[in-house]
């Protein structure tokens, strides 16, 4: 046991290594502050052989990073998730979601949203844009027109044999 009532201070001198080495479990407790984990000139290493969980009893878990924060898995997914929502935002420049096949926005319980301050464009760079509803489909431009613009023709299909109606 190392017990000191002001404190324990463990040095390796010039240069040296500390090395703490169990054969089952390494704890380390601090009962009225905080644990530091420091590195003053190269970068803090956790490595876990089946997994690393860092979590928090009662309040939040913050990763912060001076220029950049990357979150990545070489063999699996990355999940986020929240109990009341996830937030993933820029204050100063753009968010980028991007997929090596397919981008899915989904929303098990309500709808997806997408609003832009000045405007939203759908655009495919290679094939066709599809939108389609299950019920029905509304374009409305509450300010402004409706304008489309194509190349080859414009078809408009009812489909079912009921009536098209334009006004």
């Amino acid at each position: 046991d190392i017990d000191g009532t002001t404190g324990v201070t463990i040095d390796s001198g010039a240069g040296s290594d500390v090395a703490v080495t169990a054969a089952r479990s390494v704890l380390m407790t601090a009962t009225a502050g905080d644990i530091d984990l420091v590195s003053h000139t190269g970068t803090v290493d956790i490595d876990g052989q089946t997994g690393v969980t860092i979590d928090s009893a009662m309040f939040d878990v913050a990763v912060t990073g001076a220029s950049r924060v990357v979150v990545s898995t070489y063999g699996d997914q990355v999940s986020l998730s929240g109990q009341t929502g996830v937030v993933i935002g820029s204050v100063n420049h753009d968010v980028t979601v991007a997929a090596a096949s397919q981008l899915a926005l989904v929303s098990s319980g309500l709808v997806v949203d997408v609003n832009g301050a000045t405007g939203v464009e759908i655009s495919s760079v290679l094939h066709d844009v599809a939108v389609t509803s299950s019920s029905r489909l509304v374009l409305n431009a509450a300010g402004d027109d409706i304008d489309i613009d194509v190349t080859t023709g414009v078809t408009i299909d009812s489909g079912a044999g009921s009536d098209v109606a334009v006004t």
